[in-house]
């Protein structure tokens, strides 16, 4: 134990004796230790000081009050936490707390030691009855705190027992320093914060137990909050979409502004309603057992799209000139606002056209507080009435642009469509749409780009894309290993976007068909069956998962990496053994 300084103790003893036998149960308040060190990088040292006093003193047996509501009656009644030292103050703290003891004081050095001086007052007297000055070097933190207790414990006659592994033992400053800001953050309720400075507190210290309660804590604050979060925010979007349904089923013309704005909100919130019905990966293909849900929650946000576009058009026609009106009701607004929504009413018919198509065709989608979806396979290519609607939606928004002369929403349309083309292996035909970009705005900022991307497309420039699909494309001539490997994330990806989880299996036949008992392709076989077993687990299919993966193992694979990839690849049971 590192050389302490002198401590220097002074007990009123007639008062001691008097209130120690007299109070059978005495209830001690620790305020918050006042910095007066002069440096107020140490001003966070009061609530950690603090917390390892109080979780010390009721380790010894006696009563004392939580830090909470001592924070608790900070908050309620904005005192100013520099004044504890005062003891007049300290006992009008005390007796809102319903304590007979308060303890208080002050840091009042850290360098070239520290050095603490607090005190214990009775709340009933106002006296001060047992004073304790210790300062030592900065690494007898916790030696110094540990002789403080002991010294307040002797006060009640009690006899101070040092516990074998105490929550409290911090390594140094620094790692009590930490702790102090983690508890400062959780105080103003900034949670994940706080528990992201507790971690690092772990890390510092990695024995401080008291550090580690607190972690725990936070997690089950954390997740109440949540829970909390997430109910509030549910009962707040119910609210809205009544409301939208309501307002929508109204035909007062003198509305049709505001009716459009709650078409937009509702939009957003079927967007909301689609995403928990995805698997929880990049590519949002229908979650297990959700898949008729899904299929429905797409056609109801298509159908309230293309409603949106037939009335935006009818206010068009109109020729209003009020878009400003296009608003929710203020206090809709302000709802929709916390959660983070959007409220802004699209009123270009370009844009609500593109909208619509870009969902049907390639699966895009966007919602409130940021929400961005991609939906595999896209409506268009599971319900050919769709299919078409899209199709339409684009030549729509693309004969409104070029007949407005708009380069910008031309480009968008154009590019888009282009896009759309290619993933279904049009390639001929989206270079034609692109091709029309370059010939219809020839001073475009955006010539270069979609004139590489031209050549990217026809394997005249190679980025990583073209790179991958060209490895592939070999591959499946050459039987090479190395080729399928290169190539299957990019291949499989643009499949899946386009049919779902089905592009899986056609994947592995495509390359079977190719490459059956080729000798250059033996490596292959135990590679892409455990590779399309892992994304089949990822998208807690596992079933599927089980059974690429007993081909994976024929094939080759070992029983320990099969382990392996299914505790860190999915969250798929181990098979119970007959």
């Amino acid at each position: 134990m590192p050389r302490l300084a002198a401590i220097v103790l002074v007990f009123a003893l007639t008062h001691v004796t008097g209130w120690a036998r007299a109070a059978s149960e005495p209830v001690i308040a620790v305020l918050y230790i006042d910095n007066h060190s002069g440096d107020s990088a140490y001003d966070v040292l009061e609530k950690g000081l603090a917390d390892m006093l109080v979780t010390d003193l009721s380790q010894q047996g006696l009563t004392v009050v939580e830090r909470a509501r001592l924070q608790a009656l900070i908050d309620e009644q904005k005192l100013q936490k520099s004044a504890f030292f005062d003891p007049k103050t300290a006992v009008k703290v005390g007796q809102g707390l319903g304590a007979t003891h308060v303890v208080s004081g002050a840091l009042m050095a850290m360098k070239p030691e520290i050095r603490l001086d607090l005190r214990m007052i009775e709340v009933a007297t106002g006296e001060v009855v047992v004073t304790a000055k210790v300062d030592g070097p900065s690494e007898a933190l916790f030696e110094l705190e540990q002789e403080l207790v002991g010294r307040f414990v002797a006060a009640f006659e009690r006899r101070f027992a040092a516990p074998g592994m105490p929550e409290t033992k911090v390594r140094d400053v620094q790692a009590l320093l930490e702790y102090s800001r983690g508890l400062d953050l959780a105080d103003r309720g900034e949670l994940e914060e706080a528990k992201k400075t507790i971690e690092k507190t772990i890390r510092l210290s990695p024995s401080f137990g008291l550090a580690r309660r607190l972690k725990d804590d936070l997690q089950k604050r954390i997740e109440a909050s949540r829970d909390r979060r997430d109910a509030l925010i549910t009962q707040h979007m119910k609210t809205l979409a009544m409301r939208a349904k309501a307002a929508i089923g109204e035909r007062d013309a003198g509305r049709r502004f505001e009716r459009l704005a709650w078409r937009h909100l509702e939009l957003q919130l079927l967007a909301s309603a689609l995403a928990p019905l995805m698997s929880d990966t990049p590519l949002g293909v229908a979650a297990l057992g959700q898949e008729e849900a899904h299929l429905e929650a797409m056609l109801r946000w298509a159908e309230r799209a293309r409603e949106y576009v037939v009335e935006l058009d009818a206010i068009l026609a109109s020729k209003p000139g009020a878009f400003w009106k296009a608003k929710l009701p203020d206090d809709a607004e302000a709802l929709a606002r916390q959660l983070r929504i959007d409220t802004s009413a699209q009123v270009d018919p370009i844009e609500a056209r593109l909208t619509l198509a870009e969902f049907l065709l390639m699966g895009k989608l966007r919602g409130p507080a940021d929400l961005s979806l991609m939906i595999a396979p896209p409506l268009a290519n599971v319900h050919a009435t769709w299919d078409k609607r899209a199709w339409q939606a684009l030549a729509e928004a693309d004969a409104l642009a070029s007949r407005q002369s708009l380069e910008y929403r031309g480009v968008r349309v154009l590019e888009q469509w282009g896009e759309a083309l290619w993933f279904r292996g049009r390639i001929d035909d989206a270079v034609a749409k692109w091709q029309t970009i370059l010939d219809r705005y020839p001073t475009s900022r955006q010539y270069d780009q979609i004139e590489r991307k031209i050549k990217h497309v026809l394997g005249l420039e190679m980025d990583h894309t073209a790179r991958e699909l060209a490895r592939w494309a070999q591959a499946l001539t050459t039987c090479e290993d190395m080729g399928f490997r290169v190539g299957i994330d990019t291949v499989v990806y643009r499949r899946v976007r386009m049919t779902g989880l089905q592009a899986l299996s056609d994947t592995v036949s495509e390359v079977e068909k190719a490459c059956h008992e080729h000798p250059a392709a033996k490596l292959t076989w135990e590679y892409i069956y455990s590779w399309v077993a892992r994304y089949f687990g990822k998208h807690g299919r596992c079933a599927e998962f089980e059974t690429w993966m007993e081909r994976a193992i024929a094939a080759g694979a070992s029983k320990s990496d099969v382990r392996g990839w299914r505790d860190n690849w999915t969250k798929c049971p181990k098979p119970a053994t007959p």
